[in-house]
């Protein structure tokens, strides 16, 4: 193979070596560092703009009086980092090679009493201005090393697009979550809508043990009698608040949600201490003791249906339900006939 093409081969390789597993630019800079030594080069080192700069195809390009000195190699050794967080190089030292960077004599090669020759290069891709790389060359290197600063001016673009995707694709996942649980979610009361504990529910029954469950259907008694003697801002404070004493009842991690209007529905499973009779009366209680409690103008009445299943019904939940809510139109005929306190009517 001919030496020129040879060191193309050798360029194009260092490329997708930089490019490989660099998920930033510190580990860009870090992987530059090593292919530098790979190739040969005695010292290099890369300054970076603060951002990139477009500069048109009449313009000549320009350097600002600092830049950021990300990444500097003497043989084997050399440093990296992050372009924040870099040092700060004055224009006017890129001639000056690497001993600018190593002050000690062994690693500047001061002692060795030869000439060094530094080749600067413009790091460009298109019309983006990225950088400067600065290597200590041998004259016969210097078409290599200008072909090898193309390719770094690529792999700076690539990375440059790529953390940029990282990032948008970043930001849809946040908003992907925000939209999945908004669609799954009641904004009024924080539990879940129906779609939502429809789903939750298909999570949460299951594993064919034959495990015993309760499907609840609840409602808040006489919203509107709330709504158009108190106004809907109290009718909204009287669903939140049957939200949060639910919440409180049900065994822990059982799924709940908002169905519509004043429905909620809840599915928890039978163990000690729950089962749906006291499942039930931990809820009435709970309404006896806020209505003991709340300075509110009306009392708060929860009705209460439950239908007693096993997670071998689960592709019966609709049916389930609908027992459950026979049965919450039977505690229905118990409510109090008005819900407004006696004081109000005074």
């Amino acid at each position: 193979m001919p030496f020129t093409a040879w060191r193309n081969m050798i360029s194009a390789l260092v490329l997708r070596n930089l490019l490989l597993d660099s998920i930033s630019y510190r580990a860009f800079f870090r992987k530059l560092a090593q292919e530098m030594y790979s190739v040969g080069a005695k010292g290099s080192y890369l300054c970076m703009l603060e951002r990139p700069i477009w500069v048109s195809e009449n313009e000549q390009p320009t350097l600002p009086e600092t830049l950021r000195l990300v990444m500097w190699q003497q043989g084997g050794r050399g440093e990296w980092h992050d372009l924040a967080n870099a040092p700060l190089i004055h224009k006017g030292d890129l001639a000056k090679g690497v001993p600018f960077v190593c002050k000690d004599e062994e690693a500047s090669g001061a002692g060795d009493g030869g000439a060094k020759w530094i080749a600067v290069y413009l790091l460009f891709y298109g019309s983006y201005q990225y950088g400067t790389l600065s290597v200590e060359v041998e004259p016969a290197d210097v078409f290599f090393y200008y072909s090898l600063s193309v390719q770094i001016s690529s792999g700076l673009r690539y990375l440059s697009l790529a953390l940029r995707q990282a990032e948008t694709n970043r930001l849809l996942e946040g908003k992907n979550q925000v939209l999945d649980f908004e669609a799954r979610h009641d904004k009024l009361t924080g539990l879940y809508n129906r779609m939502g504990i429809m789903e939750s529910l298909a999570e949460y029954v299951g594993g064919g043990l034959r495990r015993k469950y309760v499907a609840v259907m609840a409602d808040l008694d006489h919203l509107k009698q709330i709504n158009d003697t108190f106004g809907h801002v109290a009718g909204d404070e009287a669903i939140r608040s049957v939200a949060r004493i639910l919440e409180q009842a049900l065994p822990s991690k059982s799924p709940v949600g908002r169905s519509g209007g004043d429905e909620f529905m809840a599915a928890f499973a039978v163990t000690d201490g729950n089962s749906p009779e006291e499942v039930t009366e931990r809820i009435k209680e709970a309404c006896e003791r806020y209505n003991d409690t709340a300075k509110v103008p009306y009392y708060l009445g929860i009705s209460v249906g439950c239908a007693v299943f096993t997670d071998g019904d689960a592709s019966e939940m609709e049916a389930v339900f609908r027992r459950a809510d026979e049965a919450l139109y039977e505690d229905k005929k118990l409510r109090r006939e008005s819900v407004i306190k006696i004081d109000q009517l005074k």
